[in-house]
């Protein structure tokens, strides 16, 4: 079983990296309700009060956690994924997470998997963490998150859609 975890925990600067998603497929995915017509997942081990959602990719998504529950806007707000993934973890590998508000960006961040982890990692189970900033000036239930994950080797890995309640 392959394990990676960050370090320290960051604050990475909200701004757009295209990495290997489009920027118009992200928003055009985040926006279409494709993510919330999707069945929820089974088996994630987040408090029932949150709303999490796959939205495609590779990766079976096993468990979602996230520090403080309940998110606090304004503050980092770390996320707990741990998912298996049927294929190597390739150098490059990103996780890209948009944070929005009634369908507007309020923020978006890129994350290198290989910042944190071995790569390239066989394939197996893998927990990551991360750390996004909420936007102020919001309730922590009308944001909405959205992460997806993907490789330049093998295209879309992980996706999953969260909403506090």
């Amino acid at each position: 079983m392959g394990r990676f975890e960050t370090e320290k925990q960051q604050v990475l600067p909200l701004t757009f990296n295209h990495g290997c998603l489009s920027l118009l497929a992200v928003l055009a995915l985040a926006f279409s309700g494709v993510a919330s017509a999707a069945p929820a997942l089974g088996g994630l081990s987040a408090r029932d009060n949150h709303s999490f959602k796959p939205c495609g990719g590779l990766n079976t998504i096993l468990s979602v956690n996230i520090s403080p529950d309940p998110p606090v806007t304004g503050e980092d707000l770390d996320i707990f994924v741990t998912a298996f993934t049927p294929v190597p973890i390739a150098d490059n590998a990103v996780a890209q997470v948009i944070a929005s508000h009634n369908g507007q960006v309020v923020g978006s961040q890129t994350v290198n998997v290989c910042d944190t982890a071995s790569c390239p990692g066989q394939p197996g189970t893998y927990s990551f963490t991360y750390n996004v900033q909420l936007p102020e000036g919001f309730s922590p239930n009308e944001i909405n998150i959205l992460t997806n994950g993907c490789s330049p080797s093998y295209g879309p890995l992980f996706c999953f859609d969260f909403t506090p309640e």
